[in-house]
């Protein structure tokens, strides 16, 4: 089945971006596949695939369309506070079989309303907002009170979705629109902490939130780095630059030696970050996550890079709003923006190696 997902993200990929949102089609196909729910076991319509498994299968559908890869990834991220909800909020919220949650880590603000809260904000980089049924969000409450933020759940039909904050050269089909809540009540049986131990319900019970976030979203990284590998080896098999050799000839580009160095440059570090993320993935099942603070910037400033140099290679082609190897280029660049997997998380590894106190 994953093939045929895979399949269909490709076929649409453009449509998706040019919509500024998957296709219908796609989002269909990732529901009924059940790539929501990664984590979760089988009982609630699940593929209870471990975090390796998953971080194989998140790059596959990065490959064929990485806003389908982000969506899978952001979809199924939610599966984790499985393991913190009570018995009735989670069929509540997993139970349904279109089932796709979304949602935010930004603090919003909650007021006491009788046996429930009151809750205002407005969350940005919301992926999937249009097909969710189901927002996450954490709130405090403000000037002091001594209850510690909380994580909540809310259907869909609470949430006010602004579908025109959504403008970007990257990553466009993934419709990270802004969503609001206007002092929405929130019932206290629809809330709980994710700091607590966990029920084993999902297969990720065991591994830390930073950790997960950190190996799912690298992943995205992955499979959008070989598209971009892909696709650019089709373009140099069938381009030859506009300005003649010396000689007077042209020749495509795949028979040009710069390039063919260039590229394998490019390849081998793209295999090599695939490769070292997946045994950090491995060691964070085996209770060691440390690797990760490591492999996942690696893996995201990888592809970052491999995209600007393939670009410089790419010559007035990639320019064209529909080029699909100009769109994949943006795309892992975008991937690589994200706080989780930025660049500038280099520097806590960093300062965890040379045992300083992080800043």
């Amino acid at each position: 089945m994953i093939d045929e997902v895979c399949r269909l993200a490709d076929e649409h990929a453009a449509v998706g971006a040019a919509a500024g949102r998957l296709h219908e089609a796609v989002v269909d196909a990732l529901r009924d596949a059940g790539l929501f729910k990664l984590y979760l076991p089988g009982a609630l319509g699940g593929l209870g695939l471990d975090l390796v498994e998953a971080t194989d299968t998140i790059p596959r559908l990065a490959e064929a369309d990485p806003a389908a890869g982000w969506a899978v990834m952001i979809g199924a991220g939610p599966n984790w506070f499985a393991d913190h909800m009570a018995a009735p909020l989670l069929e509540e919220v997993f139970g349904p079989r279109d089932s796709c949650v979304a949602g935010s880590g930004k603090v919003g603000a909650a007021v006491p309303d009788g046996d429930e809260w009151r809750v205002t904000g407005r969350w940005r980089w919301c992926s999937g907002a249009p097909w969710a049924t189901w927002f996450t969000f954490n709130a405090a409450v403000p000037g002091g009170d001594p209850v510690r933020p909380f994580t909540f759940a809310v259907p869909a039909t609470a949430v006010t979705r602004h579908a025109d904050t959504w403008d970007v050269r990257g990553l466009r089909a993934t419709a990270s629109w802004d969503v609001e809540l206007g002092g929405v009540s929130v019932p206290r049986s629809r809330t709980f902490h994710i700091d607590g131990p966990p029920i084993a319900r999902s297969t990720v019970a065991g591994v830390s939130f930073p950790a997960f976030a950190q190996a799912t979203m690298a992943a995205v990284s992955v499979g959008a780095t070989r598209r971009v590998l892909r696709l650019f080896r089709e373009l140099a098999a069938r381009k030859a630059p506009s300005f003649p050799r010396p000689d007077g000839s042209a020749v495509v580009l795949a028979r040009d030696p710069v390039v063919a160095d260039r590229l394998a440059r490019a390849e081998a570090g793209a295999r090599a970050a695939a490769g070292y993320l997946r045994r950090a993935t491995e060691a964070a099942l085996a209770d060691d996550e440390a690797e990760l603070a490591l492999a996942a910037p690696h893996a995201a400033s990888t592809g970052a890079a491999v995209a600007r140099d393939l670009w410089d290679l790419s010559g007035m082609t990639v320019l064209a709003d529909g080029d699909p190897l100009g769109r994949a280029l943006l795309d892992v660049q975008a991937a690589g923006q994200n706080a989780v997997v930025a660049a500038a998380r280099f520097a806590e590894a960093g300062a965890a190696l040379l045992g300083a106190p992080p800043s």
